[in-house]
């Protein structure tokens, strides 16, 4: 499974995505071909922040390798290299400290701010706002997430205010419902907002 943030190899440029953060959507977009003749043409590898903590410095993130087979050039020392200054590209696009948009296809991590959401998935942290009309969007911490569509996932002490789509409280998230469908997980609470309730 693809974590964040993903990126593939060829024997000598790493590629990631503007918009998602899949090998698949990396490999595609591209035009790359896996597979040659002698076996791996490329190397899907990601780097991520321990426990999600994506304000964490790029360079404490971890490297992973993402496949078993290997082509012959493959060199660790390399790749792990080239892949970390790329991440801090793909660091620029990707984790937004102020808020922005996310729209379909495209995956983003707040930090702060607002983030206006139509589509896509997006991981709010800290006290990241995620105005969400569709798409996936998971608030973590003290994280908000103001729903009209999708689906949303709350942990911690997120709060989900919905007003339609679905939403998951897990932990101690609270989901304040006026339409929708909510569920709670563990000591997460729902109130239900909606007339006659």
């Amino acid at each position: 499974m693809c974590q964040t943030a993903s990126l593939v190899a060829t024997k000598d440029r790493v590629f990631w995505s503007k918009d998602g953060d899949s090998h698949e959507q990396i490999i595609k977009e591209n035009g790359l071909h896996d597979d040659g003749v002698r076996g791996p043409n490329i190397v899907r590898f990601e780097i991520s922040p321990p426990a999600n903590a994506y304000s964490m410095p790029l360079s404490e993130w971890a490297y992973r390798l993402d496949q078993d087979i290997l082509p012959d050039w493959y060199d660790a020392e390399d790749v792990e290299r080239r892949g970390r200054a790329a991440l801090e590209k793909w660091a620029e696009v990707h984790i937004l400290r102020d808020g922005g948009e996310c729209k379909e296809g495209q995956t983003r991590i707040v930090l702060g701010g607002a983030l206006e959401m139509s589509g896509g998935e997006a991981w709010g942290y800290g006290s990241a706002t995620i105005n969400q009309s569709g798409g996936r969007a998971w608030g973590c911490g003290s994280a908000t997430i103001n729903q009209s569509g999708g689906v949303a996932y709350g942990y911690g002490s997120a709060t989900i205010n919905q007003s339609g789509g679905e939403a998951w409280g897990c932990g101690s998230a609270t989901i304040n419902q006026s339409g929708g469908e909510a569920w709670g997980c563990g000591s997460a609470t729902i109130n239900d907002l909606r007339e006659g309730k």
